[in-house]
């Protein structure tokens, strides 16, 4: 039997992943909350004019059209990994008391919430859980990887699901990996070429590269010097000297925020799913080596592609800008096989 959902709103809406997944799965967004004003002007551009520009706990909510589905992602530095493991329990207890007025009011058929998996220890979390059963909610609480529907990126995130008149079924099974080569093969000839800093190059097996190109336009890191193994200057090698078979082809994390055996930096095979895009990564340059031994800088569309927004999604022009948006969505892809896994019973 098929559940009929037509319209769906959100909460700290950013740019608005969430309703390019609502949209494809034939959902109307009637209305979303956004403070930030430049990141709600990208909404509005690619999205629609229902945006609100206020603070979430400021709107007042008796005023809004009730959604048939109803969204949230609320702010997760506090609780990000990447963060001091200390919380901001003040702070999460007003996003939870916000979040719990939007319930109370609205009472939506279906409310979604996506965070990161620490986001269940914030007082926010615990909130929000005690009003849905208050309400009489059905509940289910999963960790998911983006990677096992469809999008190019291993992002594990919670995703709270909550029905009022119904049980909820299991998600669908994983579906096969999408690599990260595959999702901006495409793109790749025609990005920046970069070259890896010699704290990256110093951490790269010597069996993953012969060549790291330079292209550096200050004496910063090495006054554009190529750079091998170590960090030691070593003549460029053409790429008709070898078979295009012996280069490896990987993805490196910018921003170094991972652990791994490799000293931090964290490497990626042509097959797999990218790592975790953040909203960081304006300020720290994703890089790939490529089948010919070219390094090239990820741009904010191939960045895009990661977390699966259709390249009819216009980005701002400002780099940072535009990695915020898409760094702190919600994976559209994502959204729509959530929405699609309710309504479809």
């Amino acid at each position: 039997m098929t559940q009929e959902f037509l319209t769906s709103a959100s909460v700290f809406s950013g740019g608005g992943g969430w309703e390019l997944g609502a949209i494809a799965t034939g959902l109307t967004p009637v209305w979303a909350i956004e403070n930030d004003d430049k990141i709600a002007e990208v909404y509005e551009q690619n999205i629609g004019a229902h945006v609100i520009r206020q603070s979430a706990d400021r709107v007042d909510v008796r005023r809004l059209a009730k959604p048939d589905v109803l969204f949230a992602s609320p702010p997760c530095k506090d609780a990000s990994s990447a963060r001091s493991p200390k919380l901001a329990p003040s702070d999460s207890a007003n996003i939870g008391a916000c979040l719990v007025k939007y319930l109370r009011v609205l009472k939506p058929e279906i409310f979604l919430l996506e965070n990161v998996p620490r986001y269940i220890h914030q007082p926010a979390f615990a909130a929000v859980v005690a009003e849905l059963l208050r309400l009489g909610y059905w509940m289910r609480l999963d960790v998911v990887n983006a990677a096992d529907f469809g999008v190019p990126q291993s992002r594990r995130r919670i995703i709270l699901r909550a029905a009022r008149h119904r049980m909820l079924t299991p998600l669908p099974a994983p579906v096969a990996h999408r690599s990260w080569f595959g999702a901006i093969e495409d793109l790749l000839p025609s990005l920046e070429t970069s070259y890896f800093p010699p704290f990256q190059a110093s951490r790269l097996p010597a069996e993953l590269t012969t060549m790291i190109v330079g292209n550096e336009r200050s004496n910063r890191d090495g006054g554009g010097m190529n750079y091998a193994r170590h960090g030691k200057p070593l003549m460029t090698v053409k790429a008709s000297a070898r078979s295009m078979q012996s280069w490896r082809v990987f993805l490196t994390d910018g921003a170094n925020a991972r652990t791994d055996e490799y000293g931090g930096l964290t490497i990626v095979p042509d097959k797999r799913p990218a790592f975790t895009i953040c909203a960081n990564a304006g300020r720290h340059a994703h890089r790939a080596q490529l089948g010919d031994g070219r390094v090239v800088r990820l741009s904010t569309r191939a960045l895009a592609r990661l977390q699966s927004f259709p390249d009819s999604y216009q980005l701002p022009e400002s780099g940072e800008l535009a990695c915020t948006v898409i760094g702190n969505a919600v994976p559209p892809l994502l959204a729509q096989r959530l929405i699609e896994t309710e309504r479809m019973r």
